[in-house]
């Protein structure tokens, strides 16, 4: 899964990247693109997520467009582990990183 998660975010620093100075016709739609493959992702890897999206609805196949994506609550951060990677390595690699950088 970190694997997945990795292409995701260098999809998201090309996006960014890409259209950081100013947005052209295909803004929408990559943006969109990119949305609906984050909501893909969340949905298949992080069951409270899923849990949240299916009381509202809203799965694979309903939503069609990154305005429809359910928006989870703040609360849901307090009391919920929303997270699609162990969380214990994912504590081990924010240290490692922040350690080597800094």
């Amino acid at each position: 899964m970190i694997e997945k998660s990795k292409k995701i975010q260098s999809d998201i620093l090309t996006f960014i990247n890409k259209y950081k100075d100013h947005q052209t016709e295909r803004y929408e739609s990559d943006f969109n693109q990119l949305a609906m493959r984050i909501f893909a992702y969340q949905f298949q890897n992080n069951l409270p997520y899923k849990k949240f999206a299916q009381l509202r609805h809203k799965n694979l196949l309903t939503v069609k467009n990154w305005r429809e994506v359910p928006l989870i609550p703040i609360q849901a951060y307090k009391e919920l582990i929303l997270s699609t990677e162990d969380i214990n390595q994912a504590a081990d690699v924010f240290l490692f990183e922040w350690h080597n950088k800094y």
